[in-house]
């Protein structure tokens, strides 16, 4: 599958999730935050698909996913960052 397409299916399942999903221009890579009740993920235009897709798995990771429906690259983008996320923690 395409790393765009990857990153485009993660962007829309945010969104089903309540996010909005901007993509601006800055000095930073991305992430997520709620800003006046409202959640929100940024991601830099100038970043590329492989980097940007990694932050939305690592965002969508700290959801329970498991009633949505979704591609198996998605899911296996997902949880191979919450392992990347368990792993980090325990060496921590």
């Amino acid at each position: 599958m395409n790393i765009q397409h990857v990153l485009d299916d993660m962007v829309e399942l945010a969104r089903a999730l309540g996010y909005v999903v901007r993509r601006e221009k800055g000095s930073f890579k991305g992430g997520a935050c709620v800003l006046h009740n409202q959640k929100i993920i940024l991601l830099n235009k100038h970043v590329p698909a492989e980097t940007l897709s990694i932050t939305m798995a690592r965002i969508l990771a700290l959801h329970d996913l498991d009633g949505l429906v979704m591609k198996p690259a998605i899911r296996s983008a997902i949880k191979r960052e919450e392992q990347w996320a368990m792993d980090s923690k325990s060496s921590a």
